[in-house]
């Protein structure tokens, strides 16, 4: 197996604030980490090393198998960056801004320009090539932004809250970019966002951040079993029944809570699945009065958090 990132010992201190802690961790290439957690729990202060825009207090940091003290051009060479703080060039056009980023790639002339007019026209903004950046909505200059990370064939990407500011409708769009992105060509994906249901489908491996340490680390099947069950079943039960429908729930082995509106939460583990079935034919249910909803990555990574406090 080979490694994107190799991080052993890592701690990084700003005067008195440990904002990284001892971190070990190896991030697999070819592969979409999504990396969470609450503000100030690390998350940007790590790609920030990743990138080399910090040195580490202490510890050791390769990415791409190169040293982040002694070798930080050669990373900066093969990777594409969207730090989470950063302003466009508001006095050039949309085509210049990224036309010119990609020209300080080390592109050629010609294939910059190919690239540029590629970028634009796969996020849907080569209309507004001539339009300035400076007139641009928070959005689409966030876009701008997005297609400068993504110039080039970077080994590694990146990215720092990618999608903050953008209508749902866009931010889908640029996920499933990054997505077609990375399968096309086999790119290593870091990500930070706190839009976790968004990615859910398209992530392999999860990491959660918290006040400077790693609290969870898995694949989301893994974060989403923290929960302790499969799936979320909602029964509507006339009023009557309710008590005595709750009680035979019980009975069945299937925990279960009578909501103020009327409905029966039961919370169903993945061995109790075939019980809940012989449960809803023996009790004759609609199938209309019958919702069925699985955990979320967000409410995974809410109840990992919250446990930790």
């Amino acid at each position: 197996m080979s490694w994107a990132v190799e991080v052993e010992n890592l701690t990084k201190v700003f005067g008195n604030v440990v904002a990284l802690n001892n971190i070990n961790l190896k991030l697999e290439n070819g592969k979409i980490h999504v990396i969470a957690g609450p503000n100030g729990a690390g998350k940007t202060t790590f790609l920030r090393i990743l990138y080399t825009g910090l040195l580490p207090t202490t510890g050791n940091v390769k990415v791409l198998s190169y040293d982040v003290y002694n070798e930080a051009t050669e990373i900066r060479k093969r990777i594409g960056v969207l730090p989470q703080e950063i302003v466009p060039y508001e006095d050039l056009s949309v085509w210049e801004h990224v036309y010119y980023l990609a020209l300080l790639k080390g592109l050629s002339r010609r294939l910059a320009a190919a690239e540029t007019l590629r970028l634009l026209k796969l996020f849907g903004i080569h209309g507004r090539s001539k339009t300035l950046v400076r007139d641009l909505s928070g959005g689409l200059k966030r876009q701008v932004l997005i297609i400068q990370a993504l110039i080039g064939r970077s080994d590694l990407l990146l990215l720092d809250e990618p999608t903050a500011g953008l209508d749902p409708q866009i931010r889908q769009n640029t996920w499933e970019i990054i997505h077609e992105i990375h399968q096309k060509n086999n790119i290593t994906v870091i990500i930070t966002t706190h839009y976790l249901d968004e990615i859910q489908d398209l992530v392999d491996r999860v990491i959660i951040f918290n006040k400077g340490s790693i609290l969870m680390d898995g694949d989301v099947a893994n974060v989403l079993n923290t929960l302790g069950y499969h799936m979320q079943v909602k029964l509507k039960i006339a009023p009557e029944k309710q008590e005595r429908v709750s009680n035979t729930l019980k009975a069945f082995g299937l925990k279960n809570s009578l909501l103020s509106d009327g409905t029966i939460t039961v919370w169903v583990s993945k061995h109790s699945v075939e019980t809940l079935f012989d449960f809803i034919k023996e009790q004759r249910l609609k199938p209309e009065d019958i919702e069925f909803r699985r955990p979320s990555l967000e409410e995974a990574y809410l109840n990992i958090v919250r446990r930790a406090k």
